[in-house]
């Protein structure tokens, strides 16, 4: 609130003061008053009342100055009502009741939204678990009556699961916190645990298989990352080439380990790049290939930033190479450096 901005809410109510002190000095004087006395009337009523404006200015300017300071500060807005003081004056006074009126009906409306997010959640999660169960029986039929026919139905009974899994972690990404277990893990038992999960499919697919340097320790959650790794083997199998490959890397870095996830399929064209995280995005190869969802990569990337992992993908001629960053953990600098310290004592 500024002091011109004061001024020029109340040029109607000086307009008319100043009229009113002209009509009063004029009835003053026709009535044989003084002119001096007139001035010092005048005076007088001019000095209280700029006095009591610059009072009230300042007033409200402090009350709508921390107003503005608490908004800047909340994360939510509605709550602006409770840090609110309560105004020395009437317009204040019915501000800061209107404020916490609809702050309270904001509150409401955001606890019934997560009431019917959270029902809604748990109900497809129970789904998810009750739906598995005949998709686990069927995968038994195909097991024990081997045929052309039951293969074929396999790979497809594996088609549904892995959907049905991309709903439950999509369902539990916005809570992953809650479900979050950390771990120390290599590389390696990271990779062989995703592959495993999907070996017959990569053996149907006569994929080969190259790692290394995957002997690094991350502190990571083991189901999500497993999820994870699965969606990006997913996506590789899906859009494969002729001889299809997989290779996996580790990298230490200064402050992170890098975990690389390389294929040689048929890439991403370059101006898809920029959207391939985004939600339901195909793009041209989606449109070539109908089984896409746009979902896959898209929560990936919401579960590596839930976990404080990051997430990048680069794509050409040679294929897709889709990186994970896992930021170092104390605990693992001081595993190493207490190593480091007792070979040196050995060697002392």
């Amino acid at each position: 609130m500024t002091i011109w901005g004061y001024v020029r809410d109340h040029l109607l109510q000086a307009f008319l003061l100043f009229c009113a002190m002209g009509f009063s000095s004029a009835f003053l004087l026709a009535t044989a008053v003084a002119v001096s006395t007139v001035l010092f009337l005048n005076g007088v009523l001019l000095t209280a009342i700029i006095c009591g404006c610059v009072l009230d200015y300042q007033r409200r300017r402090r009350f709508y100055r921390e107003a503005a300071q608490n908004l800047q500060a909340l994360d939510q807005k509605y709550l602006l009502g409770e840090m609110l003081p309560e105004p020395d004056f009437c317009e204040g006074s019915f501000f800061c009741d209107a404020l916490q009126e609809c702050g309270k009906s904001a509150a409401d409306f955001a606890a019934e939204h997560r009431r019917q997010t959270q029902a809604y959640r748990e109900y497809i999660e129970t789904w998810v678990h009750e739906i598995k169960t005949p998709i686990a029986a069927a995968g038994l039929l195909c097991e024990n009556h081997r045929s052309p026919l039951t293969r074929s139905l396999e790979q497809e009974l594996f088609r549904i699961r892995s959907l049905v899994d991309q709903a439950l972690y999509y369902a539990r990404s916005s809570s992953v916190e809650k479900d979050y277990l950390l771990r120390p893990y290599t590389l390696q038992s990271l990779v062989d645990r995703a592959v495993r999960e999907r070996a017959r499919l990569l053996i149907r697919t006569k994929f080969s298989i190259q790692s290394e340097n995957l002997d690094l320790t991350v502190y990571t959650d083991i189901k999500w990352i497993t999820f994870i790794l699965g969606q990006m083997l997913e996506n590789s199998i899906q859009y494969r080439s002729a001889k299809p490959a997989l290779y996996f890397s580790g990298k230490r870095l200064p402050n992170a380990v890098l975990l690389c996830i390389r294929d040689n399929g048929i890439g991403i064209p370059q101006k898809d790049l920029p959207r391939v995280f985004e939600k339901g995005f195909t793009g041209e190869n989606g449109r070539r290939f109908h089984k896409s969802t746009g979902i896959g990569l898209y929560l990936c990337r919401q579960l590596c930033s839930k976990m404080g992992l990051s997430l990048s993908i680069e794509s050409g001629e040679w294929g897709t190479a889709l990186q994970i960053l896992f930021p170092l953990d104390s605990r693992i600098d001081t595993a190493k450096t207490k190593r480091e310290d007792d070979e040196s004592v050995r060697n002392l």
